[in-house]
């Protein structure tokens, strides 16, 4: 497994309706207590929660051609518990939040984690302990609220930091793909590849 997956750590938050608790889960090897933003307050107060491992795969987020909207999908294998718990709900319109940090981070600090998908579920299915969910993104209604700044076609990454990876002699980076390229690095390029050009103006840097 590359070096770089295994540094970081994914939440996955989703939010099924009132009053059921909002269920907090892990791409990590084993629970763990972050402290982070809440989807609906980033900036505000933080809190800390416990989140459960689980097997996920999870997509590429897919902009439109209008950029109208992120599409990302999700798959996650459940426990019997789970699916017995979300069988009772109907999960269409319900909110997804996907969240990322390092396993070095300190994770008592919010500002170590960072936003990285917003959206709805519009479909959804279940079969053999395995969750689908298709979800369309709300960034657009939350930007004074949740910072978007991965959704656009420029790169979020720290430059020669752990997550861009690039250690060579380059001293400069406009975080573009085609920068990550001169430097053989497109692999860990950071922004949105498939962005629509004319969307590219509009990207929060």
């Amino acid at each position: 497994m590359d070096d770089i997956a295994q540094s970081i750590i994914e939440l996955f938050e989703l939010y099924p309706p009132a009053p059921a608790t909002p269920l907090k889960v892990t791409s990590y090897h084993e629970a763990i207590t972050i402290t982070s933003y809440m989807w609906d307050d980033w900036g505000g107060t933080p809190v800390s929660w416990q989140y459960s491992p689980m097997g996920l795969d999870r997509g590429y987020v897919k902009r439109s051609m209008e950029g109208e909207s992120a599409i990302l999908e999700i798959k996650a294998a459940l426990s019997s518990d789970l699916i017995s718990l979300l069988a009772s709900y109907d999960l269409r319109k319900c909110l997804v939040v996907v969240k990322e940090t390092e396993v070095s981070a300190v994770h008592t600090d919010p500002t170590k984690v960072d936003a990285v998908y917003l959206g709805t579920i519009f479909s959804w299915s279940l079969e053999k302990e395995i969750l689908s969910l298709s979800c369309k993104d709300n960034t657009i209604n939350y930007y004074n609220m949740f910072p978007p700044r991965r959704y656009g076609y420029f790169c979020g990454h720290r430059f020669k930091g752990i997550i861009c990876g690039y250690s060579g002699a380059g001293t400069t980076c406009n975080r573009t793909l085609t920068a990550c390229q001169a430097y053989s690095n497109a692999s860990r390029f950071g922004g949105f590849k498939h962005a629509a050009r004319l969307m590219r103006r509009m990207a929060l840097v």
